[in-house]
């Protein structure tokens, strides 16, 4: 664009007079050249009128263009710039929706909610989940609305009610995550933004709802990072109608509903540009962008009416005003203009024609024709002509100006000195600058900060060049973006227009920013499929094409070129007895009676291997009128390693389940910090508890045999001081029965790494009761049978001690008869297995040896015995030592029965009888003969018989012994303490082996000797 030259100061000013025509001659007197009709040609006003619009029409025309095209692309630019934004926010948007969509989604599949036990690991795993968006997680069952999870709150607190039936109520009848519009939620008092996804499990409604609430806050930030000017604000409102975020004012708008009109403008419309009030009446335009996460939400970004139209309808107006003025300007200047020319010329003619025609001077009183200055008259008119030119020049470039000024663009003009001859208003106004500090100045002393700077270079390369720029570069002065239209003139210097197009650009880094993100979130999601070993497939459910990812083919082993192919032929290769349910699984999505796809199958590779693949898919098109499936999408994974692990895990907690149930064993882990204790079912039974209860280990401690406990720790103290974390031990536990019970412990202590303190223990128990009383038994067997040899020992050397030795043959049979009588006592305690002898068996057996051998010929000793003995008396158990020697008081009665007594004639009768004297203490046993030889007195002295009988019975064991010598025969009573005559019970399972005596003389005191 060449505007001419201009003035410094960049305002033309009339120029001065510096003489002219002064009183021009006549024209009358003048004999003029006959230059033909001068009528038909057209006049001088005309032909400078011409020119003046020739000059004016086109200038003001290509201005007229130029600002209409500047208006035009001003008014596309601002819309451009509000829909751009737009868009750039909805974009964001929609990546911030659509990962919490996304999120929702993941967690809805979590295998984890198919059980109540898996809630908690669920807890744990959604926790983070939560965190990253800066909100939390919750799962509602949808039987009775209740929370089951919530993140929000500390593992195991109260849960508080779902958001509310109608919004669980919107997952019911879809298989998508859904947005739910603002509304409030329990734990805060302002409305949030709410994500639900329907936990599917091959049904059509959904037994659980992943919601994951959402702050407007948040949207709130996301929008105000356009950092929208002017008055401009973006807001984000949902499908009804309500305001769920804003840039400006987003706490006074926040919950409220959009004007009136605008739900009705944008209804069916996916983007587009509106006009109408706010909520305070104000004017603005707006553009709008429907969202593909939420597609009933819709972003606004609206800038007030005003600056709408300043950006492109001032300017025309200005443009029309000014080139109106200026055309008429022009036509009067160019009357008065002709007007002043036509003398000087008119007198040049008169003269020259004078010359011509050889004519004197002017008639009297004409007036003169020039007050020459230079000695030339004509070259002062000329001068004169030249310099009211130049003035009228300077006025149409000062009213140039003022046009183009009036257009409120942003323009300047450099001379080729680089110096300024121009200067809009609103190129000032946008530098700050008044017209004194820029006009006349070079470009660098004005403006120092440009100097080396991309623009300076476009300055001096457009003036060398002569060539046009156009680009968009950063401005040094403004510290903002600008595109810079660039023209040189044909003075050397040149025209700059710019724009600033900051705004412009950040709405285009936005968006590129956005599409970054997306690109950035797909390689996410593609790193984390090649990360699982994920293969993706899709379905075309109309014509059943295939299209498979190549890890798709890698893992079912197709060959190159299988990435596209038809549903059933992979089919072959399917285990015979996975593809029926396989088979119903797809086809139960084809015919739209479920969204979800899932299955696992045994799949057959080229190489003969089998292998097991998960699938899962989801339908994401369906037919709009019918709502039939289009498309399926889905993912499939190798698991034949999980496979193979989980059959061997279940292979060796089989063989662990069998090892421990055959072992009697109890696992068990405790918590030594909260007390707590999980174990199997065996342990309440090892332990004596009932097999519903979850005895703590404070209730287990309380039933450890006294000491035992410090016993246990002081173990697991020395371990720990050791270095060592595993104990092995064996204690005592009390039933609630009273009984004692051995158990053996086995466990590996856990230690805390900071503090070195152990935390928690994990172990197995068993019964090891019967092992330990088998082994107090061997030990007492042991000492007992050390003891009984001894005595036995000591019996035969006191039997061959008093023994009389004056008759080889008597003092043989003596002995043999008393070793006999011990080695029958011997042979009746080895039946009870040395724990002791019954007391009939072993009168019946001493006494069965002294009977006739007729009358024991053919006949049981018992009843051989009862022939010519009478036995009455409870059944009583003789300990070891009370059976030796009651064994060996019992022969030599019967010895003596034998020579003198009773048993001597064929008529004479024993009678053994006995009794437990509880009160006190004793068992008295009684020997009484009849039938013999009648007994004239007691003999004289006492023979080896009675001194064999009160050595046993009196040393050995603590008795008595009385003799009455009857007439029909002899009487002997003894009486041994209980205490040291019966054998304690046999010992309960548990018990302590040795029951203490007053127990055993109660027990005994009881029996039928006592009541008779």
């Amino acid at each position: 664009m060449d505007i001419g030259p201009i003035g410094t100061d960049g305002v033309v000013t009339p120029a001065r007079a510096k003489g002219g025509p002064r009183n021009l001659p006549a024209t009358a007197g003048a004999a003029p050249r006959p230059r033909g009709n001068p009528r038909r040609l057209p006049g001088l006003w005309a032909h400078l009128a011409g020119l003046v619009l020739a000059v004016l029409i086109p200038s003001l025309a290509l201005g007229a263009v130029t600002a209409w095209w500047l208006a035009e692309n001003y008014r596309v630019a601002f819309e451009e710039r509000l829909s751009g934004t737009a868009r750039a926010l909805a974009a964001a948007a929609d990546a911030e929706i659509g990962a919490v969509i996304t999120a929702a989604a993941t967690l809805a599949a979590s295998p984890l909610l198919d059980t109540e036990q898996g809630l908690s690991a669920f807890d744990v795993q959604a926790r983070p989940v939560g965190a990253a968006f800066g909100t939390w997680v919750v799962v509602v069952r949808t039987a009775d609305m209740r929370q089951i999870v919530n993140t929000r709150l500390p593992p195991g607190a109260p849960l508080p009610d779902a958001f509310s039936p109608a919004a669980v109520a919107e997952t019911m009848g879809g298989h998508d995550a859904v947005v739910r519009d603002l509304a409030t939620v329990p734990f805060r008092t302002e409305p949030v933004v709410a994500v639900l996804a329907p936990v599917l499990r091959g049904a059509e409604a959904p037994a659980k709802v992943v919601a994951i609430p959402l702050d407007p806050a948040r949207l709130e930030r996301l929008l105000k990072r356009q950092e929208l000017d002017g008055g401009a604000f973006a807001a984000l409102v949902d499908g009804r109608g309500v305001i769920v975020a804003r840039s400006l004012d987003h706490a006074r708008f926040v919950g409220r509903p959009a004007p009136d009109w605008y739900p009705r403008a944008v209804e069916g419309r996916a983007r587009g540009l509106l006009r109408g009030p706010t909520h305070d009446g104000a004017e603005i335009i707006l553009a709008f962008e429907r969202l593909r996460a939420a597609p009933q939400w819709t972003v606004v970004v609206a800038g007030p009416v005003g600056s709408y139209y300043a950006a492109w309808l001032d300017p025309l107006l200005g443009l029309a005003a000014g080139g109106a003025a200026a055309i008429a300007l022009g036509i009067a200047l160019a009357g008065g203009l002709s007007h002043r020319i036509l003398r000087p010329v008119a007198a040049l003619v008169r003269r020259a024609d004078a010359a011509a025609t050889d004519a004197g001077p002017p008639p009297p009183g004409a007036a003169p024709a020039f007050s020459p200055r230079f000695g030339v008259a004509e070259f002062e008119a000329l001068r004169d002509a030249t310099e009211r030119a130049e003035t009228a020049l300077r006025e149409a470039n000062r009213r140039t100006a003022e046009v183009l000024g009036s257009l409120g663009e942003v323009l300047y003009a450099l001379d080729a000195d680089r110096r300024f001859g121009f200067a809009s208003a609103r190129a000032l106004a946008t530098w700050g600058r008044r017209p004194e500090e820029v006009l006349g100045r070079r470009f660098e002393d004005a403006f120092p900060e440009t100097v080396g700077s991309l623009a300076w270079e476009v300055h001096r390369q457009a003036m060398a060049s002569r060539e046009e720029v156009h680009l968009c570069l950063p401005s040094a002065v403004l510290g903002r973006w600008i595109e810079m239209d660039v023209y040189p003139r044909g003075d050397g210097g040149i025209t700059v227009a710019f724009r600033d197009i900051e705004d412009r650009r950040r709405a285009h880094v936005e968006r590129v920013r956005a599409e970054k993100a997306l690109r950035t979130s797909e390689e996410r999601l593609r790193l984390a499929l090649d990360a699982a070993a994920l293969g993706v497939w899709e379905v075309d459910l109309e014509t059943r094409i295939v299209r498979r990812s190549p890890r798709t083919v890698e893992i079912f082993g197709f060959s190159r070129g299988a990435e596209v192919g038809i549903y059933p032929s992979w089919r072959d290769r399917m285990h015979p007895e996975d593809r029926a349910a396989v088979a119903a699984a797809f086809e139960a999505v084809c015919a739209g009676r479920t969204k979800i796809y899932r299955a696992q199958f045994r799949s057959l590779r080229p190489d003969g291997r089998w292998v097991w693949i998960e699938s899962h898919g989801r339908v994401i098109e369906r037919d709009p009128a019918s709502g039939a499936p289009r498309r399926l999408v889905g993912i499939s994974q190798d698991i034949t390693e999980r496979k193979t692990a989980e059959a061997a895990l279940a292979a060796s907690e089989a063989r662990l389940r069998l090892a421990v149930d055959a072992g009697r064993m109890a696992v068990w882990e405790a918590d030594l910090v909260s007390g707590s204790v999980a174990g199997s079912a065996e342990l309440n039974r090892l332990l004596g508890f009932p097999e519903d209860a979850t005895p703590t280990l404070a209730d287990m401690r309380a039933r450890y045999y006294p000491g035992e406990l410090e016993r246990l720790r002081a173990i697991g103290q020395f371990a720990l001081a050791r270095g060592e974390r595993f104990i092995e031990a064996e204690f005592r536990y009390l039933w609630p029965d009273g009984s004692v019970r051995w158990l053996l412990l086995r466990a590996e202590i856990h230690i805390e790494a900071g503090s070195g303190r152990p935390f928690k223990a994990v172990g197995v128990v068993m019964d090891v009761t019967d092992r330990k009383t088998a082994e107090e038994r061997q030990a007492l067997l042991m000492r007992e049978l050390d003891h009984r040899a001894k005595n036995a020992l000591a019996v035969v050397q006191a039997a061959l001690r008093l023994t009389p030795r004056d008759d080889p043959e008597a003092y043989a049979r003596a002995v043999e008869g008393r070793v006999a009588a011990l080695a029958r006592a011997h042979t009746v305690l080895a039946r009870g297995r040395w724990e002791g002898a019954a007391l009939r068996s072993l009168v019946e057996g001493e006494l069965a040896a002294f009977l006739p051998a007729a009358e024991m010929s053919g006949r049981p000793e018992a009843e051989a015995a009862a022939s010519r003995i009478g036995i009455e008396g409870p059944a009583l158990t003789l300990a070891p030592a009370a059976a030796q020697a009651l064994s060996m008081a019992l022969h030599e009665l019967a010895t003596n029965a034998t020579k003198h007594g009773a048993l001597s004639v064929p008529a004479g009768r024993v009678a053994v009888s006995w009794r437990v004297d509880g009160a006190a203490g004793l068992l008295r046993l009684r020997w009484e003969e009849r039938g013999g030889p009648p007994v004239a007195a007691p003999p004289a002295r006492r023979g080896f018989g009675s001194r064999v009988i009160e050595a046993t019975v009196r040393d050995q064991l603590g008795g008595r012994v009385a003799r009455h010598w009857n007439v029909s025969g002899l009487a002997c009573e003894i009486e041994v303490p209980l205490a040291r005559a019966l054998a304690a019970k046999p010992a309960a399972p548990g018990r302590s082996p040795q029951a203490p005596p007053a127990r055993a003389a109660a027990g005994v005191a009881g029996g039928p000797a006592a009541q008779a």
